[in-house]
């Protein structure tokens, strides 16, 4: 199965596709399928089944595969294929283990619960979820996402929709691994129309078909239907006549297996595309399909995303009640460090005279800075105008100008290679760059465009203006034009959101954040954070363009009113604003592939700059840090031990007694997908709750009050099923890991520090995703990600 690279090294044979293939053939007995089973010279197992599938089976798809795989030598190979070179071992046991380090070296049982539950859910009777009776069906794709949707689809008002379930398996530092129900809505498309061009126009980007066959399979038994993502290529291309569509099965190799095997091939995209609603119904060539719609597509109509907690809630009971070997856990107690209130406790900026507001401007500035407004419409003009004098209390200088031919569309000339829309955006970048002139420091642009249903379009010229004033220094905040029914005024919220965020992101703070614990003020403290960011870059390796990643340490204290920034490149700390500027044009260097120079970075910046001030807490984002820093993974922490390192050699610190000013908490935001749903159980009715919950010694649950944005949203004791309209919140723990603590302290204090913190914002008074550093590090990613991340043609 290997393949040769052009100096003769062996390689692993590609086999994703591969593996969509059998499990999609192979629904009721398969249940995972191992990645990295096809490396050169490594005996791995491939399939994990609950029974045994003929050898016979498997050696048809695989030749199939390789015939279509690699045209020529693969037709050599399929045919020198053996059936008795596959063997089955076992039965075999899940170590399943109360440790969170149970998992093997290649976590083959970690991926194999949610799989285990899929199969026995699929097989299930059918669920209650509020009078309704439900049947769950498996997906199934390469990522083992352990997903299912029920089917078929419930309407409301001529919209489809169904309900999401998916199984996630997740470890902590100091407790054993629980698997967590994810309950959502997958909605589908209701109808599609060609185009004038007479294509079918799908946007920007890759979507994706979800298809069950109606027959029987290679062995000729009726099988457990599973639903399989089939994705579907888009291409732009441009005339006279403007952009055009075109679609197009993008899993091709999957299709000519399919093909290959005598097996329904199938359908033509556009025969299916042209009647969804048959195609759920009734099928077409044998195959049930539904197309995923983008949840931003809905526009307010028909079916809303999201479920309430009550949902949760009953769902939660019917599955447990399904799969009697799953056992539900009590619920997680509250700790009182917590218990803060769900509103923002820092002074209210709109409170502050206009005196008091100049004051806190200049303190952070140094002096009133200068402010443009690039702008399309003159009553967006007057509006952000008074706003920015009234926020700043009259401390700022605005110039504003009419946006004009900046705002235009890219000049792609047709082309939507990443080169071309490279050029195009580095083209606008340098021209509005020269268009600015003097000393502004930030910017709001009145920018109204196209997103084609919530995506980008690829000649957007969003990421090529904001790149541009960051190379002359503005960091800069963007607003849709208003629409025909909007009031737009300086009280309007989204004029004074945008003057606000600007502030922000100018390093303007009103108070620092002084999170209280037990009625005492955590003082001499500074609050460090550490996220890893992502950014488009255009150097050439193996793909021409890939994403690079930068870690960025953002610095404040509680006895302290800077706000200063590092990341490696960097000479020296720097304000906030400047920080932000100077990321946008850095090298693109993928410092996660200098493990060792992000490891000294990292131990220099602490050691030199930060503990000989005293008590550090250091807030780490783990979702992308663990990958350069593997100390922070469950799999690899030693608690109240500092390491760094790879994951082969991790080692001790530079001896220096300042370590021993040192707190260490690992965070994941709720947007990782790591995290748990949640709910609060009730007699009657589920809810939400708010507070600090203690997981175990070392792991805090962090859960914030619903947000006033979602007032008009699904209620958490009302039920989708009553009011499928209404959309729902979906909330997520935030997971607070208090990895390095000091002797003799309550590693409480520290989860109620960054409970505390995500309630800490100047300008902002609901909770964040984060706490405030954390937040304020991720937020520089918008800087540096100037290409729109779509899927465009290499």
């Amino acid at each position: 199965m290997a393949r040769r690279r052009r100096g003769g090294e062996p390689a692993s044979a590609p086999v994703v596709s591969l593996n969509r293939v059998v499990q999609y053939l192979l629904p009721d007995q398969l249940v995972a399928v191992h990645k990295h089973a096809w490396k050169v010279e490594q005996d791995e197992h491939w399939l994990t089944a609950l029974a045994p599938v003929e050898p016979e089976l498997l050696t048809r798809i695989v030749a199939a595969w390789l015939r279509q795989a690699f045209p020529g030598e693969g037709e050599v190979l399929a045919t020198s294929l053996d059936s008795g070179e596959l063997a089955w071992e076992g039965p075999v046991s899940p170590r399943w283990g109360s440790d969170a380090r149970f998992l093997d070296e290649h976590g083959y049982w970690y991926n194999l619960l949610p799989y285990v539950v899929t199969t026995h859910l699929a097989r299930a009777d059918q669920l209650s979820w509020g009078g309704q009776s439900l049947q769950l069906r498996r997906v199934a794709d390469e990522q083992q996402s352990g997903e299912m949707i029920s089917w078929p689809p419930l309407v409301h008002g001529g919209y489809p929709w169904s309900l999401l379930v998916q199984f996630k398996l997740t470890t902590y530092v100091d407790i054993g691994a629980r698997l967590h129900l994810h309950v959502g809505v997958r909605l589908w498309e209701k109808a599609l129309k060609r185009s004038r061009w007479g294509a079918f126009d799908l946007k920007t980007g890759r979507r994706a078909l979800y298809l069950a066959g109606h027959d029987t399979w290679l062995d000729g038994k009726p099988q457990v239907q599973v639903f399989v993502p089939v994705m579907i290529g888009h291409s732009w291309s441009r005339d006279t006549d403007g952009w055009q569509g075109a679609t197009e099965w993008a899993d091709s190799l999957m299709v000519s297996v399919l093909s290959d095997l005598s097996l329904s091939p199938l359908p033509a995209v556009g025969e299916v595309l042209a009647d969804l609603p048959r195609a759920r119904e009734r099928g077409v060539a044998g195959f049930v399909a539904a197309l995923v719609r983008r949840p931003q597509e809905n526009s307010g109509r028909g079916v809303r995303p999201g479920v309430s907690a009550q949902d949760r809630a009953q769902l939660f009971r019917s599955i447990s009640g399904a799969l009697p070997f799953l056992v539900p856990v009590e619920p997680t107690p509250r700790n009182s460090l917590g218990n803060a209130s769900g509103r923002n406790q820092l002074g209210r900026w709109k409170d502050l005279t206009a005196e008091k507001r100049w004051d806190a401007v200049v303190q952070s500035l140094g002096g009133p800075p200068t402010v443009w407004v690039f702008h399309q419409t003159d009553e967006m003009k007057q509006a952000v105008t008074a706003a920015l004098h009234h926020e700043f209390g009259g401390a700022v200088t605005v110039e504003a100008v009419l946006l004009g031919a900046l705002g235009r569309p890219l000049d792609l000339d047709g082309r939507l290679s990443r080169e071309a829309v490279w050029a195009a955006v580095k083209r606008r970048a340098d021209e509005v760059a020269r268009a600015v002139q003097g000393g502004a420091r930030g910017a709001i642009v009145e920018l109204g465009w196209n997103r084609q249903g919530g995506s980008t379009s690829p000649d957007d010229p969003k990421g090529a203006i904001r790149l541009g004033l960051a190379k002359a220094g503005l960091v800069s905040q963007f607003l849709q034009p208003p629409d025909d029914t909007e009031v737009v005024n300086a009280e309007n919220h989204r004029v004074t959101g945008a003057v606000r965020d600007l502030m922000r992101q100018l390093g303007i703070m009103l108070d620092w954040p002084r999170p209280g614990l037990q009625g005492e003020t955590l003082q001499e403290t500074s609050l460090v954070a550490l996220a890893t960011i992502r950014r488009h870059s255009n150097r050439r390796g193996r793909r021409q363009y890939v994403k690079t990643y930068i870690p960025v340490l953002v610095w404040m204290s509680t006895a302290d009113t800077r706000l200063l920034v590092h990341y490696p490149g960097a000479t020296e700390w720097t304000q906030y604003r400047e920080a932000a500027t100077r990321l946008a044009v850095a090298d693109e260097t993928d410092w996660r592939q200098n493990q060792a120079a992000l490891h000294h970075w990292l131990q220099n910046r602490l050691l030199r700059d930060v503990l000989p001030q005293g008590r550090t807490l250091l807030m780490v984002d783990g979702y992308r840090t663990r990958d350069w820093w593997p100390w922070l993974a469950n799999k690899y922490v030693t608690l109240d031990e500092l390491k760094f390192g790879g994951k082969d050699r991790m080692c001790d610190p530079v001896p220096d007694p300042l370590w021993a000013n040192l707190r260490i908490m690992r965070i994941l935001p709720g947007d990782s997908e790591e995290t748990a749903q949640w709910f609060a159980p009730g007699r009657e009715k589920a809810g939400t709750s708010q507070g600090l919950f203690q997981l175990s010694a070392r792991t805090f649950l962090s859960a914030q009050v619903l947000p006033s944005s979602t007032k008009n949203f699904l209620k958490p004791g009302h039920s989708k099923l009553d009011k499928p309209g209404k959309q729902g919140w979906l909330p997520r723990l935030m997971e607070v890991a208090v990895l390095l603590n000091g002797p003799d302290e309550d590693p409480a204090q520290w989860a109620a520090v960054a409970h505390h913190l995500r309630l800490m914002a100047s300008h902002h008074r609901e909770a964040l995703m984060l706490p405030l550093p954390l937040h304020l590090a991720a937020a520089l990613e918008e800087y540096v990600m100037p290409v729109p991340d779509e899927e465009l043609e290499e």
